[in-house]
């Protein structure tokens, strides 16, 4: 990605934030900009997201458990009894390589993406209860609901819109190890990770 890249929107310049992301907010005008290949164009909105108490800041390094994250997405979800924040902190220029950070009634979760051959099993239903394997360890679930995409500020490795739907459902393991599903229409994703105390 080049310098020279500009918003659709206003023109400001936002080729150097694109290094580490598919999809951000211009800060100048607020419109939601994806890349597509070399180009940009322009998604609407970008929400709105209340500013609320949090450890967690944009382009704040943080450390947590002796590793540096320096996040540069923000996520809100929408549950109906309440919302939770995911960060994204990128780990490398060269791919989508990175870690979401969930921040959810004080308690975060560290999760890095599950891809291909490691991808566990899908379940056929999401009942409470249900088990599958995973790194030969098996995990329980334990939660599961809806949610609603309702803001989002930075930058993020994929494109998500505002409005979209996702179920959700944790797993976790008898070691404390946590494994998450997310399906909206048309894809999942499987995501690794632990509870931390912040």
């Amino acid at each position: 990605m080049t310098d020279t890249q500009t918003c659709p929107n206003c023109g400001t310049p936002v080729g150097a934030r694109l290094a580490f992301a598919k999809m951000l907010d211009c800060e100048s005008c607020g419109t939601t900009i994806i890349r597509d290949g070399a180009a940009l164009r322009a998604a609407g909105d970008h929400g709105v997201m209340l500013d609320s108490p949090t450890l967690i800041e944009i382009g704040k390094t943080i450390d947590i458990k002796g590793s540096q994250y320096t996040p540069i997405g923000h996520i809100r979800f929408d549950y109906g009894a309440g919302w939770w924040d995911e960060y994204w902190c990128p780990r490398s220029v060269t791919g989508p390589k990175g870690v979401w950070i969930s921040v959810d009634e004080g308690d975060y979760a560290i999760e890095i993406r599950v891809t291909g051959r490691n991808e566990p099993k899908r379940p056929a239903t999401l009942d409470l209860g249900v088990e599958v394997e995973f790194d030969r360890e098996i995990y329980m679930l334990s939660e599961t609901d809806r949610a609603t995409c309702i803001a989002f500020r930075g930058g993020l490795p994929e494109e998500i819109n505002i409005g979209e739907e996702h179920t959700y459902a944790n797993f976790t393991s008898p070691t404390g190890g946590l494994l998450s599903l997310e399906t909206w229409d048309g894809g999942y994703d499987w995501h690794f990770g632990e509870w931390v105390d912040p």
